[in-house]
């Protein structure tokens, strides 16, 4: 595993350029080491942390931050030779970080077995810091559905499409009142026989 540090830019103030690399430690501990007791030596006493877990996305809670360390254990269970490459920026206590993640497919990940596929997504994120230089919030999103699709969990853009259809109907709309759509029955063929439940 390698991680790729951008060079700062001299023009950042000085605390930006603290919370950058701040941040970048710990984003180094906590997806590539696997160090969470390192990692929580970057995060505030009131640290919260929102983003994806699968398809979800949650507000944090201490079962949304275990989700989240969770989520960090099962991509390095799931992939190897990870290399994070990225650009950060930064004002006042804010930080925003572009990320492409770049790994092989060498074990299992949301049920798929290794496919030895090497896969690149993008990653967007948001962190505010206290006063020393702490995380207090991280807002991450990842493209889970880009990486689905390039471990075959998925099978084709027009799946995807289909499924952030369904998911959109499922929201508005009550599908039972619709008895020729067959969730589970598409979703099914959709994830490969992994199925959900149609209330």
């Amino acid at each position: 595993m390698k991680f790729d540090i951008n060079k700062l830019a001299e023009a950042r103030h000085p605390d930006v350029t603290h919370h950058i690399h701040h941040w970048e430690m710990a984003l180094k501990e906590k997806y590539l080491e696997g160090n969470r007791q390192a990692y929580e030596r970057y995060l505030a006493a009131d640290y919260q942390w929102f983003g994806t877990v699968g398809e979800q996305y949650a507000l944090s809670d201490n079962a949304g931050t275990q989700r989240m360390y969770q989520l960090s254990e099962d991509f390095r269970a799931g992939f190897s030779d990870i290399v994070l490459s990225h650009h950060m920026l930064g004002e006042s206590n804010m930080a925003g970080n572009y990320c492409i993640v770049e790994a092989t497919h060498s074990g299992t990940y949301c049920g798929i077995e290794a496919t030895g596929n090497r896969v690149r997504f993008a990653t967007v994120a948001i962190a505010r810091f206290d006063p020393e230089g702490n995380l207090v919030e991280e807002r991450e999103l990842w493209d889970e559905l880009g990486l689905l699709r390039q471990i075959d969990f998925i099978r084709d853009k027009t799946s995807t499409l289909l499924v952030g259809l369904i998911s959109a109907m499922d929201k508005v709309a009550d599908l039972s009142l619709y008895p020729s759509i067959n969730l589970p029955e598409i979703s099914r063929i959709l994830y490969c026989d992994q199925t959900f439940e149609q209330d």
